[in-house]
């Protein structure tokens, strides 16, 4: 790949120092906490929609958050003004399909932008995690 191809130059490269970091995944209690604060629910609340994030996520935390948005988008998570909360039907959150992995699925979610957009990013990326102008 080309991302592959430009790590590859910058390892080669004497002046350039990487350093690979491996994240482990967070358990079923660590998804519940961060989505009952993101949704502002009690734990009890929201611990049957953490156990199928969790499930669909494989514990990957970007991988839930990418979820939970993508249940939003497609209004599966709505917030209702009645209720004043947010609400699902678990059934629904159980049967969304989802990409197999986490670049797939930001792809997916990269592809929508403009063109040159995603071009834009594409070189950005290659300059690591903070680029000025």
């Amino acid at each position: 790949t080309e991302l592959k191809t430009c790590l590859d130059t910058f390892e080669a490269a004497p002046s350039v120092r990487i350093t690979s970091i491996n994240l482990e995944g967070i358990d079923k209690s660590s998804t519940n906490t961060m989505i009952s604060d993101t949704l502002k629910l009690p734990l009890r609340l929201t611990r049957s929609l953490a156990n199928a994030v969790h499930t669909k996520s494989s514990g990957n935390p970007l991988f839930a958050k990418m979820f939970m948005v993508l249940l939003a988008e497609e209004k599966k998570l709505n917030y209702s003004l009645e209720e004043h909360r947010w609400q699902w039907d678990m059934d629904v959150v159980r049967n969304t399909t989802i990409s197999e992995g986490v670049a797939v699925f930001m792809m997916a979610k990269l592809s929508r932008l403009p063109k040159v957009t995603f071009e834009a990013l594409q070189v950005m990326a290659c300059f690591g995690v903070k680029v000025d102008e």
